[in-house]
């Protein structure tokens, strides 16, 4: 801001001197017609002059004043943001681990049908994949908070900073997508046998009295209709996609929070001219 200051001086200080060189020009060149204006009449014009050129410096010197404000404040909030915000982001999608379901779905080699340990797993599984994905949610969200911050003080992620940080943010809806196809196919089947299953009971209960699904009549559908249909493929299909949406998040938080770049790669000014 310093350096601004001084070239905003010198600037307002070579006008002031122009304004009374073309003056000095003009009645040089054309004598006659300036006998008969007044002394008082060309200072009331360089005092014009110089208030305008005062108060455009005025506003330069205020503006200026104004940014070294909030760019630390932007400067503090993006440290922030790189060492804790985008830390607990890490975090949430590191410990979403959608494999962890996969692990108890039945495969034609080892285990090809449904039984009480890989039953009891599979929604357990996805159970705590949900609540996992709440995490997920909250900690985006904190991170458009930092990033509204930064825009309130004029600042925001670089070009390709925010490229990376624009897929974090879409990652959360498509995850969510994902998650309620899960449940879709799941209730496909089981809708059939007078079950649902909502990650809000955490197993799967009978509809007409919300009482958790026997076992062993749990394990019969899951083995009539979900292990001999496309079903499970297309279960398994889905479970994948979660797994490369959390991957591809994982290494953009990445770039977000490389610790070789400085603060200054993270964010700039929203206004290049402020630069």
């Amino acid at each position: 801001m310093r350096t601004l200051n001084i070239i905003y001086t010198f600037l307002v200080f070579f006008l002031v001197i122009g304004f009374l060189f073309f003056i000095f020009k003009i009645s040089i060149h054309y004598p006659n017609s300036m006998k008969d204006v007044k002394i008082t009449d060309w200072l009331s014009v360089a005092f014009n002059f110089i208030m305008a050129l005062l108060a455009i410096w005025g506003v330069f010197y205020a503006r200026n004043w104004r940014e070294s404000l909030t760019e630390s404040k932007a400067l503090e909030e993006a440290t922030n943001l790189k060492y804790k915000v985008l830390m607990n982001a890490n975090q949430a999608f590191f410990i979403l681990t959608p494999s962890g379901i996969q692990h108890y779905l039945p495969d034609h080699e080892n285990s090809p049908v449904f039984d009480d340990y890989n039953t009891e797993g599979l929604f357990n599984s996805l159970h705590d994949m949900c609540k996992k994905l709440d995490c997920v949610r909250d900690a985006i969200y904190e991170l458009n908070v930092s990033r509204e911050k930064l825009v309130f003080f004029g600042w925001d992620f670089c070009t390709d900073k925010k490229n990376e940080f624009i897929k974090v943010v879409k990652s959360v809806d498509n995850l969510y997508l994902s998650r309620f196809e899960l449940e879709y196919i799941i209730n496909t089947v089981l809708s059939k046998h007078g079950v649902v299953y909502n990650d809000s009971f955490g197993f799967p209960v009978y509809k007409h009295n919300r009482e958790k699904v026997d076992l062993d009549d749990l394990i019969k559908i899951l083995n009539g209709d979900f292990v001999t249909s496309k079903k499970l493929d297309e279960f398994s299909h889905i479970l994948k996609e979660i797994m490369d949406i959390r991957n591809l998040s994982l290494n953009a938080i990445e770039v977000l929070r490389n610790c070789n770049d400085t603060i200054h790669d993270l964010i700039e000014p929203i206004n290049i001219f402020r630069k």
